[in-house]
């Protein structure tokens, strides 16, 4: 008989790119978080914000990290409209020190990408449970990352 270990987080894919999840943050204080940084609270159903990195492996000499920002909505027309507001508020040089939004077709999907601090952003709709996504990618090539998580999230 072979024993199956739970997932940690159910839903969470444990790797990407190489990396493993070094931290997770779900529930109420995901929910706090993402409520913060956008000043108001933006009508999310539940959240969560996962972490990877190379940390597991003192060997392993890559700095790369990717964070991953889930917010999920109740409706896909709901993480459009979000998807939406995010776009036209940098768009429209808001305080948030994000600027130069551009959309990018990357296999198939439109992505924003965007420039800021802590690395190169991205964030997109996905459905199924519906949801928005944004990441935060710190690496030298981003382009094989983004592709994966567009895979995963």
């Amino acid at each position: 008989m072979v024993n199956v270990l739970p997932k940690k987080y159910a839903g969470i894919p444990e790797e990407l790119g190489g990396m493993k999840v070094a931290s997770v943050i779900e529930g109420p204080a995901a929910m706090a978080q993402v409520n913060q940084l956008h000043g108001i609270d933006i009508g999310l159903a539940s959240a969560e914000i996962v972490e990877y990195s190379h940390a597991f492996n003192p060997y392993h000499k890559s700095d790369d990290r990717v964070t991953v920002w889930v917010g999920k909505t109740t409706s896909d027309a709901l993480a459009m409209e979000l998807t939406k507001r995010m776009f036209d508020a940098i768009s429209n040089g808001g305080s948030s020190g994000f600027r130069n939004p551009q959309k990018i077709s990357v296999d198939g999907h439109e992505v924003v990408q965007i420039e800021g601090p802590g690395g190169i952003h991205f964030f997109y709709p996905a459905a199924d449970p519906p949801r928005v996504i944004w990441l935060t990618i710190q690496s030298s090539d981003v382009t094989p990352l983004l592709q994966e998580a567009l895979n995963k999230f």
